[in-house]
């Protein structure tokens, strides 16, 4: 018996020997990563295991529409993660959760180089030849040992695992059915391509995996000479079959691919991410899958993954990467030379993949270039081609490879030399490979435990509110990827646990009212004003708080300060705890906080931004509708410009206006005018200097409509008075500051004189390594003679032991070589007593600078100047604005200099401060310019170049700060703007610039009252070969009057809507495919984000809506259902069938 038992086991090894071999790798692989206990999170997280009824229910209920992510967006693909989820569900019923989170990766794992084996085998067959059981262990082992799967495994994102494991699963499958139609094969297909779906969580990857299939299809259909319904059924299967999440898919691309495009995050990301690929993704780099995932460094010091440097310098390593694409080459020429059109195509399938992963590397990198640059779709879809294109290289190369060993084989004629070339190919494979035998085939930070207080959390909600928004704080110190100390870091693991709604940095991407809404929710955190948090965490309906102090500052992210936590969430009067456990603490507004007010009615097209930060900042409770048919208020400061350029101290806004023709109303306070900064204005003819409030200009069509009556101070200069005595600086004296530009005009008004500087006094010469004492208080023009050397770069503090800074604005120089003779002026007053010392800092090795002269000019004589002019009015002043379709309307804001302000303005060799960070010794370069016109190009390459001035003494008081910009990304990563709190780590204000083109924008924002300090940074970041290139124009901060910002036009005769009928709400962003049922109504647009309808007074209580997308998830299952029949249900009736008719047929004589 045992001998017969043995006989079976040894004939059953010789005819499988390579699958037995192949299963020994990798179960082995699987024992020594296995962690038994821990889940596997993290990265860009997709966990339904966490809780897969809750994410299946979500599925089934509302496909389309994913109400849990912030304010509600349409599903992109997440409706893709169906089956996989439904498989979860069914086994925690049995098995413990670690179990079905390791247990899946590991099966992927296993599934994957088998049915890659499978598929080697298949095409030995169909090529004639007899070593199957090579084929498929060389297939198997090639898929396994290289650097995509080391990335995909060790990264584990489960659309790319998926992708990896099934893809190969499928074209077995098909290979299969297309030799055999038969019920088995049928049904694994469609199992299959189900398990494949998981991969379409980023659509553009199933598309990819759908465009081998399509080869593949090719291939099989036209080997096995099959009818044109077997290719049919093949399109039913892996297509149509897809339909649940595809459909919808499309509308979602039509709705939503702008505020994708447009979204911070992604802008971040793209530029980036294509410059890292250029920089990794070679011709020779992309054979062997080595891309920018393995120079990742997360903590900004040490590769992440530990074996990087072996892969990258060890000549044993690189020697072994390119022997499956070398062994790939001979295959082609071997299939070639026989005349195998499976050659051509499996070969033209893998130059494509090298051709698409390498982007606009050589050779032909033009075609990438001119895609990314003309399609902005294409650029931030496929920005990381290494991670979307690679299936293309992957499911050829292991079969050409296959091809290429047997060539090898074939012409080698000695036995041993046969053995040897074998051992060498899969040893040096899996020696490749050897950190999967060290247990490190994953990540070991993505092993981790979910503390028990979450789900007690979830059970609250489930059991007591599961459907009011969470907005956790503090947010995401990163990107988008939280960290938590109990070792999670990724983008979102909470809505996979919680019911309700969540306000997660990672779930607003694609929707351009989550964003606006995270921004502000955003500024208010960290204003530190409780009632303004308050406030706007109300409008957008926001109504617990969960306080989360399991978030750690991680490797990659800013430091958390949790003292603002504590008074902004903890400390909060208006908030109240109902929830506590360990770290874990929800609060809830208060009922009582702010109740409803009736409704106002706004014009369409502001920037809802901008509008919903002015009202929540003027103490309003905002609640207000809009509609594109509907009249209603303008409120100039926060509309959504079409053009906006910065120039001539000047900000333009405009844009057409689409809306009904009618006479808006206007109004000026008097507080408008006593809070505006002032404008100088020099009559040379008269000798005189007007002074008057500096307001903004609304225009029309070039004619200006807001002409306010102003009044204005005049002084007659004598002809030695110097007044002004440089540029656009105006100084006094009063209080010892400096009022640039930014004296209030009570000030003006009341004291009846400013104070003058006579004529040039006391000139000093400044020797180096001295000191000045300032004897009175003073203006000082500082004079310089150099000689430099050529493009000599460095910098010029002319220091304040005072105010312990450098006192010149713009301190750092590049002198062209030549003799330099120039001056500027301190544009500040140097107080009496002052000590001002002179520091030069060379950059550039080589020949010096030498100083011939360092003089100071001291202004010291002040004269009053005695002005006369009219009152602030004491009365609010109207005007009227006229407006009809198709006018130009044009805001014009003033920029003030001085105290509370910042105007970039290089000089002709010096510009603001510029810090440098070298990433690559031997390569990195960064080049700063003055331009002709006063601009600043800043050339970078593998390197930081940052531009930050550091602004004092601001006091935003409850006024708006106003960032605005003007300049071009020429080349590469386009630059951001930022400005923060000198003592925190993190940006208050961050925006990137688009890319390639010119940039042009005005934000406004409003600031913490107590921060006096602020970096305001301009950052350009090199990365590759390519040099970055950005140019600054123009870069403003100012503190604007909030009446100026508050500004408000109002349609003549104005009716509102609400007098005569109801506004019906339902709570999530507005979409142009929402649906009401049941009754007619108007859409609009309620408090900048929720979508409403103006309906019939009293008939808005029981109505009903619809997201009609979803009808189309649900068509996409009833198809499920058919091709499921079809492939099941139908073949078991033909057998029962068959079975009665034979039962019931009479016996044959």
């Amino acid at each position: 018996m045992f001998k017969k038992i043995f006989s079976r086991l040894n004939s059953y090894a010789k005819s499988r020997w390579g699958q037995i071999l192949l299963a020994g790798v990798l179960l082995t692989i699987i024992s020594l990563n296995l962690k038994p206990g821990f889940l596997i999170l993290g990265n860009d997280n997709f966990s339904p295991e966490l809780d897969p009824k809750l994410t299946l229910s979500r599925s089934l209920e509302s496909p389309a529409w994913r109400s849990y992510r912030v304010l509600g967006i349409p599903s992109d693909s997440e409706q893709a993660d169906f089956f996989r989820t439904a498989i979860f569900l069914i086994l925690s019923k049995f098995l413990p959760i670690w179990v079905i989170s390791q247990g899946y990766l590991f099966f992927t794992f296993f599934i994957a180089s088998f049915s890659l084996g499978f598929l080697a085998k298949y095409f030995s067959q169909k090529a004639g030849q007899k070593n199957e059981q090579l084929f498929f262990l060389a297939g198997g082992l090639f898929y396994l040992t290289n650097l995509l799967t080391s990335w995909l495994y060790f990264y584990p994102l489960h659309l790319f695992i998926a992708a990896y494991a099934f893809l190969p699963l499928v074209c077995w499958r098909l290979a299969e059915y297309f030799q055999k139609n038969s019920f088995k094969n049928r049904f694994y297909l469609l199992v299959s391509s189900l398990l494949l779906s998981t991969s379409a969580l980023t659509a553009t990857m199933f598309l990819v995996c759908l465009g081998v299939i399509v080869v593949f299809n090719i291939i099989f259909f036209f080997q096995n000479q099959k009818k044109i319904a077997s290719l049919f059924f093949a399109f039913l299967v892996t297509v149509v079959l897809q339909g649940f999440w595809l459909f919808p898919f499309l509308t979602y691309v039509k709705s939503n691919s702008r505020d994708l495009q447009i979204s911070s995050i992604n802008r971040e990301i793209t530029s980036t991410t294509i410059e890292n690929e250029i920089k990794n993704n070679d011709w020779k780099n992309s054979l062997r899958y080595y891309s920018s995932w393995l120079e990742t460094k997360e903590n900004g010091k040490d590769y992440t993954f530990p074996y990087r440097d072996w892969y990258r310098n060890s000549k044993t390593a690189n020697f072994l990467s390119f022997l499956p694409p070398v062994l790939a080459a001979a295959g082609l020429l071997f299939l070639l030379a026989n005349k195998n059109f499976v050659g051509m195509l499996i070969g033209l399938m893998s130059l494509i993949g090298w051709f698409l992963i390498k982007g606009i590397n050589p050779p032909l990198g033009i075609i990438s270039d001119f895609l990314s640059k003309n399609i902005p779709l294409f650029a931030q879809v496929f920005r990381w081609q290494s991670s979307k294109f690679w299936p293309f290289l992957a499911m050829s190369l292991p079969i050409l490879g296959c091809f290429g060993l047997i060539f090898f084989l074939k012409i080698i004629k000695n036995n041993l030399l046969k053995v040897l070339l074998v051992l060498f190919v899969f040893g040096g494979s899996l020696f490749f490979v050897f950190p999967y035998f060290k247990g490190q085939l994953i990540r070991s930070d993505v092993f981790v435990k979910v503390p028990s207080q979450y789900y007690g959390l979830a059970r609250f909600l489930k059991k007591n509110d599961p459907l009011s928004r969470i907005y956790p704080a503090p947010e995401t110190n990163s990107l988008y990827f939280r960290n938590y100390c109990w070792g999670f870091w990724g983008s979102t693991v909470l809505n996979y646990l919680l019911p309700n709604p969540i306000v997660e940095k990672a779930l607003i991407i694609g929707s351009a009212e989550n964003e606006q809404a995270f921004d502000l929710l955003h500024f208010g955190y960290y204003s530190e004003n409780p009632l303004l948090f308050a406030r706007i965490l109300k409008m957008y309906n926001s109504s617990l708080i969960l306080a989360d102090e399991n978030n750690c500052d991680g490797n990659v992210g800013y430091r958390y300060d949790w003292e603002i936590n504590k008074k902004m969430v903890d400390e909060n009067p208006y908030f109240e705890k109902i929830w506590q456990e360990d770290k874990l603490s929800l609060y809830k507004i208060k009922d009582d906080f702010l109740k409803a007010k009736d409704f106002d009615q706004v014009a369409a097209n502001h920037n809802w931004l901008t509008l919903n930060a002015l009202l929540v900042n003027s103490g309003e409770n905002p609640n207000y509708f809009s509609g594109g048919k509907f009249l209603g208020k303008i409120y100039p400061f926060a509309f959504n410009f079409d053009r906006v350029k910065v120039e001539n101290k000047n900000i333009f806004a405009s844009f057409t206006y689409q809306n009904q023709s009618t006479t808006y109303k206007g109004s000026v306070s008097r507080n408008l005018i006593y809070n505006s900064p002032l404008r100088i204005e020099y009559l040379l003819p008269e000798n005189s200097i007007v002074v008057s409030p500096a307001l903004y200009h609304l225009v029309v069509n070039n004619e200006e409509k807001f002409s306010p009556n102003l009044p204005k101070l005049t002084a007659k200069l004598e002809k030695d008075q110097a007044f002004l005595t440089f540029e656009e600086n105006v100084f006094n004296l009063k209080g010892n500051k400096q009022t640039v530009f930014d004296v209030p005009f009570k000030i003006a008004s009341s004291s009846g004189s400013f104070f003058q500087w006579g004529p040039k006094s006391n000139p000093v010469f400044f020797p180096d390594e001295s000191e000045l004492l300032i004897e009175n208080d003073s203006i000082i023009e500082v004079s310089l003679d150099f000689v430099s050397p050529d493009n000599l770069g460095g910098s010029l503090c002319i220091w304040s032991k005072n105010y312990q800074e450098c006192l010149n604005k713009n301190i750092n120089f590049k002198f062209p070589k030549d003799q330099i003779k120039t001056s500027f002026f301190l544009p500040r007053v140097v107080e009496k007593g002052d000590h001002l010392s002179v520091f030069i800092e060379e950059k550039s090795a080589g020949p010096k600078l030498s100083v011939k002269d360092l003089t100071f000019i001291i202004y010291q004589d002040k004269k009053p100047l005695k002005i006369e002019g009219s009152a602030v009015p004491e009365t609010f002043q109207t005007f009227d604005l006229p407006l009809k379709k198709g006018d130009n309307f044009e805001l014009i804001i003033p920029l003030a200099e001085g105290q509370n302000s910042y105007l970039f303005k290089p000089d002709k060799y010096f510009f603001p401060k510029t810090d440098t960070a070298t990433f690559t010794e031997n390569i990195s370069r960064t080049e700063a310019l003055v331009q002709k016109n006063r601009s600043l190009l800043l050339k970078v390459k593998e390197a930081n170049a940052s531009v930050y001035p550091r602004l004092e003494r601001i006091d935003p008081a409850d006024n708006f700060a106003l960032i605005a910009f003007s300049g071009e990304n020429l080349q590469a990563i386009p630059s951001t703007i930022s400005l923060r709190n000198i003592k925190q780590d993190f940006p208050f204000y961050k925006k990137q610039l688009s890319a390639q083109k010119v940039n042009s924008f005005f934000d406004l924002v409003f600031l913490p009252a107590y921060v006096r300090s602020y970096f305001f940074e301009f950052l350009s970041t090199g990365i590759g070969p390519r040099e970055t290139v950005n140019r600054i124009d123009n870069l403003v901060f100012q503190i604007i009057p909030k009446e100026w910002a508050q500004t408000v036009l109002v349609p003549e005769n104005f009716e509102p809507e609400t007098n005569n009928k109801d506004v019906f709400k339902i709570n999530q962003a507005v979409s142009p495919n929402w649906q009401l049922l049941e009754a007619k109504g108007d859409p609009i647009r309620i408090n900048g984000w929720e979508q409403g309808w103006l309906v019939t007074k009293n008939s808005g209580e029981n109505l009903k809506v619809d997201f009609w997308p979803n009808k189309l998830a649900y068509l996409g299952y009833f198809l499920i259902l058919i091709i499921a029949g079809a492939t099941i249900i139908f073949p078991l009736l033909r057998l029962a069938a068959k079975f009665w008719r034979k039962r019931n047929s009479p016996p044959v004589s």
